[in-house]
């Protein structure tokens, strides 16, 4: 295959770094232009082709036209990724597990249903609720860097799992109601935060977020059992159309060492029923 005036790879070659581009999409890990220089690089080297490579390195151009030119004939094209933590994108793969979670969290729903009289069907999205702990991590978005993926597949791309300097926890109910979050931030006293919520223009809103400070901005029980009665003090008691919600379920990254004995009274006390999701997987929760 010859992209400029030298082929350099052959045909089997390129094949071999096309499937090589195929499996690095699926895992996350999109090649970008300075991968595919690298990888060229390696298959030049193995046969000894080098010095058609300055450097021993195929330049920019080339390997700018390995990312546009073979878009066209191999159903790849190129993106800017979402970033992924390394850790999300490993516990996506755990496929049976993943199967066997809905599994259990349809069997408890049923057995919730059976002991309040009330059928499946009868539910509403008021009764689900989602909470999530996360760091803010100044990765999120979009990277700058274009990589090679597949047409219709995920672009997203892995990042190294990291804490940042401060932890949230959003919930939000699957009629889209948000709960006021809570922040973590890291340092000895709180101070004033009004800058990071002038882009709130909800006051009540913002008036109901929960702020706190400990040495690492981390979720600790005494914190999050604080953030349960804040949970319950806003959790709406009526659905849409006026009918009470007697009874609602939470699904929770599985961070278990949060719940002590007076976190599950709280939860009991309000017939909340939590599911702990599999780690890093909460988008399983959402809808669509």
């Amino acid at each position: 295959m010859k992209f400029g005036p030298k082929a350099v790879l052959d045909d089997a070659e390129m094949i071999g770094m096309i499937a090589g581009i195929r499996e690095n999409s699926r895992r996350y890990n999109p090649m970008n232009k300075n991968d595919i220089k690298k990888a060229a690089g390696l298959i030049a080297a193995s046969k000894r082709k080098t010095k058609k490579f300055k450097n021993s390195l195929p330049s920019d151009t080339w390997s700018y036209n390995i990312m546009h030119k073979i878009c066209k004939s191999e159903g790849l094209t190129v993106k800017r990724p979402s970033n992924m933590d390394k850790d999300r994108a490993t516990a996506e793969r755990k496929v049976e597990e993943i199967k066997m979670w809905y599994k259990n969290v349809r069997e408890e729903i049923d057995k919730v249903c059976l002991e309040f009289s009330v059928s499946y069907e009868d539910l509403s999205d008021d009764h689900f609720n989602v909470l999530d702990e996360t760091s803010l991590d100044p990765h999120v978005g979009k990277s700058k860097t274009k990589v090679v993926v597949e047409k219709h597949g995920v672009c997203r791309r892995e990042v190294g799992s990291s804490r940042e300097t401060a932890t949230v926890l959003p919930a939000v109910t699957a009629s889209g109601y948000k709960f006021p979050p809570l922040f973590i931030f890291k340092g000895k006293k709180k101070i004033n935060f009004g800058g990071f919520m002038a882009g709130i223009d909800d006051e009540s809103f913002k008036k109901s977020i929960k702020i706190t400070v400990n040495e690492n901005a981390y979720m600790s029980t005494t914190i999050f059992r604080e953030y349960v009665s804040h949970f319950v003090e806003f959790m709406p008691k009526f659905t849409d159309d006026g009918k009470p919600i007697t009874f609602r379920f939470l699904f929770y990254d599985q961070h278990i060492t949060h719940m002590d004995d007076e976190v599950l009274k709280l939860f009991r006390r309000n017939n909340i029923f939590v599911f702990g999701t599999i780690p890093h997987l909460t988008q399983l929760t959402h809808a669509g």
